[in-house]
């Protein structure tokens, strides 16, 4: 009976030792696995970043650069966890919009509009038309034509009813038209349909507005 009683207790304390044993195995074995899957996307990410990114530079050095304060470089990292994202760990867009804001912050017309778009859309960020208006009419005021670009989208299709405006998306149109008329041509950015939903009066007044406008985009060009 003591044998009995003995045998019973070693086998418990072997298979005790056994499944302790083997859960230490498993979870190395998850460890190390986790790892390898981890570096090995992390240097896949690292080796195509250029071509998947549009990166002017390698991925590290434009990483460097964005980290010192360089605004372009800010602006090229967002834009490469945007595009990565896109194929990639949803993670990836949060990196892009922290990179974006940091470009955004220090003036960075690119980031502006490309921060803008994310609002509009409402897919990564909740969509909020204030913000959008603000960072669009930043960039135009700047100098950059996106902005202006942004504003006709903005006013004339992406708004809502309460935002809407289409004496504004008839301005900054016009402020386009005025030193770009190819962009002009396209039924989406026509002045003849815009003009349609106008009065005479509100098309004069519109057009007043899209030449103080345009005179945003002459600082940037002379």
């Amino acid at each position: 009976m003591y044998e009995a009683s003995l045998i019973y207790e070693l086998r418990n304390m072997l298979s005790t030792k056994i499944r302790t044993y083997m859960k230490l195995k498993i979870i190395k074995i998850i460890f190390f696995t986790g790892s390898i899957l981890f570096f090995s996307f992390t240097a896949l990410f690292l080796y195509y970043s250029v071509d998947m990114c549009g990166l002017e530079h390698p991925f590290n050095s434009t990483l460097k650069k964005a980290k010192t304060g360089d605004c372009d470089a800010q602006e090229q990292m967002g834009r490469c966890y945007f595009r990565v994202a896109n194929t990639g760990p949803d993670q990836y867009f949060n990196y892009g919009i922290k990179w974006y804001k940091q470009a955004v912050s220090q003036g960075c017309t690119n980031a502006q509009t490309a921060l803008a778009w994310v609002h509009i859309q409402g897919e990564i960020l909740e969509i909020d038309y204030k913000k959008a208006e603000f960072l669009f009419k930043t960039a135009a005021i700047n100098g950059d034509i996106s902005g202006n670009v942004g504003l006709v989208a903005l006013y004339s299709y992406f708004a809502n009813n309460s935002f809407k405006d289409d004496i504004e998306a008839y301005a900054w149109l016009y402020s386009i038209c005025h030193h770009h008329k190819e962009m002009c041509l396209s039924p989406h950015m026509s002045l003849k349909n815009l003009g349609s939903k106008l009065s005479e009066k509100q098309i004069l007044k519109a057009k007043s507005m899209g030449k103080q406008y345009s005179k945003f985009y002459k600082i940037r060009t002379n």
